[in-house]
């Protein structure tokens, strides 16, 4: 019995021990470089734009933050994330909010990401266990799978598999200079006109009540401290149906938030030469677009604080 007690004492030491080493490899994501995890490490324990871009691809994608920022006279950070709705923009602006809060967050809309059960659970949450020593991102992962408490105990658990993404990163060029943007190349080669995405507020989808809570978290950590947010709705090729934006519109209508709607933007919508595919413009459309952007957001740089 008494060997046994040893052995067991001994195991658990060694797996302290091992756990305590394999904890320093977060000291490596400060030499990361290039790529999503250089760009969300630097977002959670750098970053202090004066405005965040948040969203999924349709924010990564299609907001230049170089034109935006220059013509706002405002340091302008690109966070958007492929697949990566609200929730996930909530755990970035906690990241950043560490540092300060920003002036102002633009939001580009995704209900399937944003709101809804059908587009998994949460697409990317998983990216945020390095950083599970913030006290709001354990409560946002925790929120979303109660069993996360107990396996972030272990540092072995947190930053799994941060090797296969941290070394690619270390060892490629710099991509600070983008700003956190991600533009596509390639046109459209289809026209699809006239075939209008219709992925309206149909019986099958589902909000998912977690998501809808950090939708409606990151609106009020904005409000409550001073930052003016604003929604957008990107264009679609072809136009789109607004009806599969209705319960989000709806939440956003309740804090009374601005939504800058290019769903349907005649000036857009129809040039091949603007999208790469149906939903994503590219960077061509994105630079056209940041500018209209921009111009309208000139208009709420001086609206008072909601």
């Amino acid at each position: 019995m008494k060997k046994f007690i040893v052995k067991l004492l001994l195991f658990i030491s060694l797996f302290c021990i091992s756990d305590w080493v394999i904890g320093g490899v977060f000291k490596l994501y400060d030499f990361t470089k290039s790529g999503g995890t250089h760009k969300l490490h630097i977002l959670m324990t750098k970053q202090s734009p004066d405005l965040l871009i948040l969203g999924s691809s349709r924010a990564s994608h299609h907001y230049n933050p170089i034109l935006i920022g220059d013509s706002l006279k405002l340091d302008t950070f690109n966070a958007g994330f492929d697949g990566m709705g609200t929730s996930v923009g909530y755990g970035i602006l906690t990241g950043v909010a560490r540092r300060k809060f920003p002036e102002y967050i633009l939001c580009e809309i995704s209900p399937n990401f944003d709101l809804y059960d059908e587009s998994g659970s949460v697409p990317g949450i998983d990216n945020f266990n390095p950083y599970i020593f913030i006290p709001q991102i354990k409560d946002l992962m925790t929120d979303f799978d109660p069993n996360e408490k107990w396996k972030m105990l272990s540092n072995a658990y947190r930053l799994n598999s941060s090797l296969v993404k941290i070394l690619p990163s270390i060892f490629t060029a710099s991509d600070d200079y983008m700003a956190g943007f991600m533009p596509l190349s390639g046109k459209l080669k289809i026209d699809t006109y006239d075939k209008k995405i219709k992925n309206g507020n149909s019986p099958m989808k589902k909000i998912n009540p977690v998501k809808e809570k950090y939708l409606r978290k990151l609106i009020e950590s904005a409000q409550s401290n001073g930052t003016k947010i604003v929604f957008t709705i990107s264009p679609i090729y072809g136009g789109g149906d607004i009806n599969s934006f209705k319960d989000e519109l709806q939440i956003l209508a309740e804090y009374d938030v601005p939504v800058l709607n290019h769903l349907n933007d005649s000036l857009l919508i129809g040039n091949m030469n603007y999208f790469q595919d149906k939903t994503h413009m590219n960077r061509d459309g994105a630079d056209v677009y940041s500018k209209i952007i921009a111009k309208e957001l000139l208009d709420y740089v001086n609206m008072p604080v909601q």
